[in-house]
């Protein structure tokens, strides 16, 4: 498959932000103290439950970031109990933890490269959260992808907000350029608003996602592209285990711009 190149710039939604550059030993099986894994770079985060922390530590190899979850067992020792690993090109991957419903337990987000190349880039922000007994991703979209070549220049842009609660809402803000060489400049504003869905432990609404197909944009048609991605999440969430290359193309988020 061949895609449209582009670039992208992601809004970090909490104040606990990590760079994958930050962090380069492989990530370890457990650590015997919380001493020993801070002084490795783990940071303490609560995901699970608001009283009981877990230490997060990422590393970066072979164009891949690697993020441990680990638990602290009776013993005192810190063990990894679950390891992400999600394609990163050239190793610009950015973390945060943002308290999506307010009460202490911090999701995982993760602005990762997706389509790369001569003149594209585009970041990706994944937000992934414990459901009830597993860790599943709750948001998938491109929050920056640009595309620059001779005599022609795309841009996309996303602001995101979350706005905490029992039912929170998570708001993207768009802007989208397209310059061509000896013709007007277009740019065009415009804003997604999700609320929390249970059902499918996201922030998308299949039916209206899949209304926004039906009322396409021909002067972006990106717009519908970025709807069909979202539904292609929803029916086929990633393997958090490992996402790669393979999972983008199939949900074909590289092909919004």
């Amino acid at each position: 498959m061949t895609f449209r190149r582009i670039i992208f710039t992601a809004l970090i939604i909490a104040n606990l932000v990590w760079t994958t550059s930050a962090f380069s030993d492989p990530l370890v099986a457990s650590f015997p103290s919380w001493a020993e894994a801070r002084k490795a770079g783990c940071k303490k985060v609560f995901i699970r439950d608001p009283d009981k922390a877990n230490c997060e530590r990422v590393h970066f190899e072979g164009n891949t970031l690697s993020l441990g979850i680990y638990g602290a067992a009776a013993s005192g020792e810190w063990k990894l109990e679950q390891q992400f690993q999600i394609t990163d090109w050239y190793g610009m991957a950015k973390i945060d933890f943002p308290d999506v419903f307010g009460d202490g337990r911090r999701f995982v987000g993760v602005r990762f490269e997706g389509n790369t190349g001569t003149g594209v880039i585009q970041f990706i922000y994944l937000l992934i959260g414990w459901n009830r007994d597993h860790y599943e991703a709750a948001f998938f979209d491109t929050v920056e992808y640009r595309v620059s070549g001779p005599g022609e220049f795309r841009e996309l842009k996303a602001a995101a907000r979350i706005r905490r609660g029992a039912k929170p809402q998570l708001t993207m803000n768009y802007r989208y350029q397209k310059q061509v060489e000896g013709k007007a400049k277009l740019s065009q504003s415009w804003r997604d608003t999700f609320t929390w869905n249970p059902a499918n432990f996201s922030f998308y609404d299949p039916a209206a996602e899949a209304a926004k197909l039906k009322t396409a944009d021909p002067q972006f048609p990106g717009k519908a592209q970025i709807s069909k991605s979202r539904l292609e999440f929803l029916k086929n969430k990633p393997n958090l285990e490992r996402l790669d290359l393979e999972y983008l193309e199939k949900t074909d988020i590289m092909g919004v711009l």
